[in-house]
């Protein structure tokens, strides 16, 4: 059976995320950020998608099961109310 870890990205470099997912032996990364180019985004699609050449990293765009926008407001304003 395979394991399913998840790892965040804001407040990391995409240097900082490549060394954990090569550390712990991560071979598939499934972005599931629905604006996976934002400019607000500490790396984006386009820094993504040579990690498999360059970290034997394979990458994944999976938008169709990121949050959807109503959940992804309803979070953000949960976490400023804390």
């Amino acid at each position: 059976m395979k394991k399913v870890y998840t790892i965040g990205c804001n407040g990391s470099t995409l240097p900082m995320v490549l060394s954990i997912l090569k550390t712990n032996g991560i071979t598939d990364l499934i972005d599931i950020r629905r604006y996976n180019w934002s400019v607000l985004s500490p790396f984006n699609r386009r820094d993504l998608l040579p990690i498999s050449d360059e970290y034997g990293i394979n990458y994944i765009e999976a938008k169709d099961i990121a949050p959807s926008v109503k959940i992804s407001r309803q979070l953000k304003n949960d976490i400023d109310a804390a």
